[in-house]
């Protein structure tokens, strides 16, 4: 509910509410004294033709046929009848009990909780007095009832945009988690998925169909550039691999010390550039979906332990020390040899930018059924801003480049993960960094 209060949606439909409010409140008043007017001066007609009648009595017979007349109308009217005061030059009234104005012409006496009286004074000759009046009962009753109205009116209308302006806001929010759900996919790399046309609408229709048609370019674009770039690396590995084996056959050609460890020098180059286009090319297939991932139930603890015991050996000859905190007999569901390359990549990363002195930790435990696993140190880490980046392929805290390595690690890590529906996350370990994978089911 707060958040459907707080739409655009439903703020246009309170406001077209309020709008329509003012304008029938308007409309209500023109009516309202339209009314009242008519009724008024159907009554001051009537008042008139009462005080031309008994003007003529007086006029012909004097102020006791005047008297006498009113007396007979007062006795012969049943209430509510007209109102006649007749006051007298020593201040003397008769009939109704009501205080004249000492002036000519029309007056409105008003009454709280009363209808009001519009009454006429006539000064008449002698110095006495004439009114004649009667309570503007039907304004009174029509006004009472009229307030009565505009607010049941107001309220109603009110009452009824805001729910309008609720349904108009639950049906722009349906429409706005589609969007939503749609960008996260996006978002997370899925370029396969389209924006949803069906009940958008005529307006939203052709930015979802352009929106389509982008992706669908993109994604022609992006399978282009991955075609290009697995193309490129399988061509050149093959002309690689036998530019090395020719430097391995001219090693044994070789006689002098010099010669031989250049050509092992450019053997180990080789190797890195092959390394390296095997993991782009590894990353590509399993990008594209072309590579095959078995769904077998690996015994995961047995795997780290295993990868732990035989990268000991290299942490403590780089001046490290590694240990391992496994929770036995874990499985998961996923291809072996890919979650093998997937942790090596881990440790190899962890023993050769934490540096020396650094403690390197291999880790699993069960949580909810889930298998929480990974690699910690306590090197110099990654800064928070630069973590995402660097699961990007070719990418590299040494900006230089003078360190070892491609930068393909992480990369062909978060494409293993991605895979096996793996969620991983990159943390700070306070100092060092976190490498933490979850999956999501156990056995």
């Amino acid at each position: 509910m707060p958040r459907l209060l707080r739409t655009a949606q439903f703020r246009y439909a309170v406001g077209a509410a309020l709008l329509f409010a003012f304008l029938s409140s308007i409309l209500g008043a023109f009516l309202y004294y339209g009314v009242r007017d008519g009724m008024e001066h159907q009554l001051k007609e009537y008042i008139r033709t009462e005080t031309s009648h008994l003007m003529g009595d007086y006029q012909d017979q004097g102020i006791d046929e005047l008297v006498h007349d009113i007396r007979e109308r007062v006795e012969r009217t049943p209430s509510p009848r007209m109102l006649y005061v007749v006051e007298a030059p020593t201040g003397r009234r008769i009939f109704d009990r009501i205080d004249l104005p000492k002036q000519d012409g029309w007056s409105r006496i008003m009454r709280d909780d009363r209808p009001d009286i519009i009454l006429n004074t006539v000064l008449l000759e002698d110095g006495y007095w004439l009114g004649v009046g009667a309570e503007a009962r039907g304004q009174y009753e029509f006004s009472r009832a009229f307030r009565h109205f505009l607010i049941l009116a107001m309220g109603g209308i009110v009452l009824l945009s805001a729910v309008a302006g609720l349904l108009i806001s639950q049906r722009f929010l349906a429409r706005l988690k589609r969007f939503n759900i749609f960008a996260a996919r996006v978002g997370e790399g899925d370029l396969s998925v389209r924006m949803p046309t069906e009940g958008m609408g005529e307006d939203l229709r052709p930015l979802a169909d352009t929106v389509n048609r982008m992706l669908e370019q993109i994604e022609i674009l992006l399978d282009d550039v991955r075609h290009t770039s697995v193309s490129i690396a399988h061509d050149l590995r093959t002309p690689l691999g036998h530019l090395r084996q020719t430097l391995e056959s001219l090693t044994a050609y070789q006689s002098g010390a010099e010669a031989r460890i250049k050509c092992e020098k450019a053997i180990a180059e080789l190797d890195s550039i092959l390394a390296t286009f095997s993991s782009l090319l590894k990353i590509g297939e399993l990008e594209s979906g072309s590579a095959k991932v078995r769904a077998d139930h690996v015994k995961l603890s047995e795997l780290l332990e295993a990868l732990a015991e035989a990268y000991a050996p290299v942490a403590e000859e780089a001046g490290q020390v590694l240990f391992a905190h496994i929770t036995p007999s874990v499985k998961v569901s996923g291809d072996r040899n890919l979650l093998v390359q997937l942790f090596s990549n881990l440790l190899e990363n962890a023993v050769r930018h934490a540096g020396a002195g650094a403690e390197i930790e291999v880790f699993l435990r069960r949580e909810a059924g889930a298998a929480i696993c990974g690699v910690s140190d306590s090197g110099p880490g990654i800064p928070r801003a630069s973590q995402v980046d660097m699961l990007k392929p070719f990418r590299r805290m040494d900006a230089s480049r003078s360190t070892r390595g491609s930068g393909l690690g992480l990369s062909l890590v978060r494409s293993i993960a991605a895979r096996h529906e793996a969620e991983l996350s990159l943390k700070n370990n306070a100092p060092g960094l976190v490498v933490e994978l979850i999956f999501p089911k156990s056995y």
